[in-house]
């Protein structure tokens, strides 16, 4: 079917070619500095170029990102919203450039990993420690993003091996459980559950759960949310622009909870109460797998897999 050239979709295709990554750039630069002439200081073109640039995304959008006065420019509510998402898109584009830069396939003397959460996440802190303890040769690169974002990276093997909560496998790659995670409810010292021995979903489901954006929020939504679906009309998920610590911070001034599946002695957030989450006595975990690809070769990579087989099935992941 031929679209036609007069077709949104083809309009939005057009505007959003015009942008550049400099326009982008200059936007975050003039909201920093609060004027074009910083931002021509800074960037070394002239101050009409600067503000074409900004003109070019008003007149792209529609509205105006700035309102300008004698003493500078100020964001309108417009340009604080769109601010927000680009600053996301150039850290994501940076971390792109990065992980281009970074071999496909680690050498004999290096591995790259890609996380989903933290290093903070108990026996596989355990196992990268011993395992560079060991090989102080080894020299190891991290990368830490969603899940889905990892599972391109390996297939595209600019990763060598990804850990997280992986339960499936594309062609070629290979999969080892390593830890089943207990959930863990994180409240103040004044909330209501903080005597509590464990909690139910039923309990966590009537809370105001805070999610920042550096939280594993595929995780949340995949393993988390479906022990409380059937709970789904008290489910009160509240979202922050904030990475895991601020939101920690959130949770301390009692002004709702999160639930974590990290080991809590790691977290170093000692000011809060840390349950467990059971449903009919049954401790509720999530699944932490290593995968990576069955035809890479790499030396130092297999002898890392060795070691975390070793610690697997000691901590009974393995049967």
């Amino acid at each position: 079917m031929t679209i036609p050239k007069n077709s949104s979709g083809t309009w939005r295709k057009r505007r959003y070619q015009r942008i550049e990554i400099f326009d982008l750039e200059v936007l975050v630069l003039a909201a920093e500095s609060g004027s074009f002439r910083g931002v021509s200081a800074q960037v070394g073109v002239g101050q009409p170029a600067v503000t074409r640039r900004i003109q070019k995304l008003e007149d792209t959008f529609g509205v105006s990102l700035f309102e300008r006065s004698p003493t500078g420019v100020r964001l309108t509510n417009a340009g604080w919203r769109f601010l927000c998402r680009v600053r996301r898109i150039l850290s994501e584009l940076k971390l792109a450039i990065a992980d281009v830069e970074i071999a496909g396939v680690g050498g004999n003397g290096e591995i790259n990993f890609g996380l989903t959460d933290s290093l903070s996440n108990g026996l596989f802190h355990q196992i990268l420690s011993e395992f560079f303890d060991n090989h102080p040769e080894v020299q190891p690169n991290f990368v830490q993003a969603d899940l889905g974002e990892l599972e391109t990276l390996l297939n595209h093997r600019m990763i060598d091996i990804l850990y997280g909560p992986v339960n499936t496998s594309f062609t070629d790659s290979d999969i080892l459980p390593v830890a089943n995670q207990q959930i863990y409810l994180a409240v103040s010292h004044n909330n209501g559950l903080a005597a509590r021995q464990w909690v139910s979903w039923a309990d966590v489901a009537g809370l105001v759960l805070m999610v920042g954006t550096e939280d594993p929020g595929p995780v949340f939504e995949t393993y988390v949310r479906p022990g409380f679906r059937k709970h789904h009309d008290g489910i009160k998920v509240k979202r922050h622009n904030l990475d895991r610590k601020g939101i920690l911070n959130l949770v301390e001034m009692n002004l709702g909870s999160t639930l974590i599946w990290e080991d809590p002695r790691r977290i170093g957030h000692n000011d809060l109460i840390y349950i467990p989450v059971l449903e009919a006595g049954v401790a509720q975990r999530i699944q932490y797998s290593l995968k990576w690809h069955a035809k890479n070769d790499n030396p130092a990579l297999r002898r890392f897999i060795s070691l975390a087989r070793i610690k697997a099935k000691k901590n009974g992941a393995l049967s």
